[in-house]
C-alpha cells in the first residue's frame, strides 16, 4: 500500500512543479518541442507563408470596429484606434481604405463615428470619404423644419429617395432624417415629433431606413469561446509553452488580474486549401484552462465574390497582455506576390 501511495506522492509532486514554477515547466515544454515548429514565425517577422499565399502586417494598433467591405468601391475599410493616448480619449481614429487586393489607398484621421451607412452627418454639413475619397466638409441640398411643413412634402422625398438615415448630430432636441435622391443630401430636422425616437421607432417614421447596402461587415471566424484545440477549428492551436507565471492577487475584487500563464502558442491557419503556420503570444488560465491568443480572423460573407481570397487577422493587446507592441494590428492574408 505504501509503494502506490510513493507513486502518487512523485506523480503529484511532478505536476505541481510542472504547473507553478516558471522555469521548469518552460524546459520541460521547450524540450518536449524535439526540433519541432522551428519553422513557425511570428506574425510580425513579415514571413508567414504557404505555397500560394502570404500574411503581412498592413496597419499598427488596435482595431476600432468591424473591418467591412464596400461593394460600390470594392474596398476594405479598417477603423483604428489613434495610438496617441490623449487623442484617443478624446475620441480620434484613423480610417482606411485597402483596395480589392489589400493595398493600402487612403486613409482619414477623423474624430467622431461614421454612420453605419458610411457617411458621417453634422448639423450643416456631411462627409462621404468612404465613398467618394472626399475628405471635405460638404453642405446638404436642402436645411428643412420637418415641423412646419405638411407631412406629404416629406412623403415625396422620401418616395424618390436612394438612402434614408436617421439620426441626431449630437442635439438630444432634435432628431433628423437624412434624405439622398440622385447626388444630393437634405435634411429634415424635427423638434416636436420624433422625441422618443430611440426608445420607439416605429411612432418616429413610416419609413424604415434605406440604403444601398453597400457596406458589409466582415464575418469573424473566431467565437469568444473559442476552442483553440479543436482541430477542426479555422485557427488551430498545436502547441503552447509555457514562458512565464502570472498569479492574481488575493484582494483583487475588481479581477483586473489573472492567474495562469504566459507563453507562445503555435498555431496552424487553415485559408482555403493551403496550411499557414505561425507562432503569438497566447495566455493560458490554469493547469486545464482556456487559452487566450488575442487574434481574430475576418473573411468576407459566403454571398459576396472573394475572388482575390483576402482575410484579415487581428492581433490585439491589453495593459495585461505580455505580447510585444510589434506585434498588434491588422494583417492580411492574400495571394503571394
Amino acid at each position: 500500500m505504501k509503494k502506490p501511495l510513493k507513486v502518487l506522492a512523485v506523480v503529484l509532486a511532478a505536476y505541481l512543479t510542472y504547473s507553478y514554477i516558471g522555469p521548469v515547466r518552460h524546459f520541460v515544454d521547450s524540450v518536449s518541442l524535439f526540433g519541432l515548429y522551428g519553422d513557425y514565425n511570428y506574425l510580425s517577422d513579415h514571413n508567414v507563408a504557404s505555397e500560394n499565399y502570404q500574411i503581412n502586417k498592413i496597419i499598427d494598433g488596435n482595431l476600432d470596429a468591424p473591418i467591412s467591405y464596400n461593394t460600390a468601391t470594392k474596398e476594405y475599410i479598417i477603423s483604428i484606434y489613434d495610438s496617441d493616448y490623449d487623442r484617443n480619449n478624446a475620441g480620434w481614429k484613423t480610417y482606411w481604405k485597402t483596395n480589392k487586393n489589400g493595398e493600402i489607398i487612403d486613409s482619414l484621421n477623423f474624430r467622431d463615428y461614421i454612420n453605419k451607412l458610411g457617411y458621417y452627418f453634422e448639423e450643416d454639413y456631411y462627409t462621404d470619404w468612404i465613398y467618394s475619397g472626399n475628405k471635405s466638409k460638404q453642405a446638404y441640398h436642402q436645411i428643412i423644419n420637418y415641423d412646419s411643413i405638411h407631412s406629404s412634402i416629406f412623403n415625396e422625398y422620401i418616395v424618390k429617395a436612394d438612402i434614408i438615415a436617421y439620426g441626431n448630430d449630437y442635439d438630444a432636441d432634435k432628431t433628423n432624417c437624412y434624405v439622398k435622391i440622385n447626388e444630393d443630401w437634405t435634411v429634415f430636422k424635427s423638434a416636436k415629433g420624433f422625441d422618443d425616437f430611440y426608445m420607439n421607432p416605429f411612432k418616429f417614421y413610416k419609413h424604415k431606413e434605406k440604403s444601398l447596402d453597400s457596406l458589409i461587415v466582415l464575418e469573424n471566424k473566431i467565437a469568444p469561446w473559442q476552442k483553440w484545440k479543436n482541430e477542426e477549428e479555422p485557427i488551430h492551436l498545436e502547441k503552447f509553452v509555457g514562458t512565464s507565471r502570472e498569479y492574481g492577487s488575493f484582494y483583487d475584487i475588481n479581477n483586473t488580474s489573472r492567474s495562469g500563464w504566459n507563453g507562445i502558442g503555435y498555431f496552424r491557419l487553415r485559408h482555403f486549401d493551403e496550411n499557414l503556420n505561425f507562432k503569438a503570444y497566447t495566455f493560458k488560465t490554469g493547469a486545464f484552462g482556456s487559452y487566450y491568443p488575442d487574434i481574430e480572423l475576418f473573411y468576407p460573407k459566403k454571398e459576396f465574390k472573394n475572388s482575390n481570397k483576402i482575410a484579415f487577422i487581428k492581433l490585439s493587446g491589453n495593459g495585461r497582455s505580455k505580447r510585444e507592441y510589434k506585434e498588434n494590428g491588422i494583417y492580411i492574408i492574400k495571394n503571394k506576390e
